[in-house]
């Protein structure tokens, strides 16, 4: 991560996915 944006919202996409994969 560079740190030019301040967390951008394609961030927040793989993660909700990931935490869907853990809960199933």
């Amino acid at each position: 991560m560079v740190g030019q944006n301040p967390v951008p919202t394609w961030t927040g996409v793989p993660i909700l996915f990931l935490l869907c994969m853990h809960l199933r």
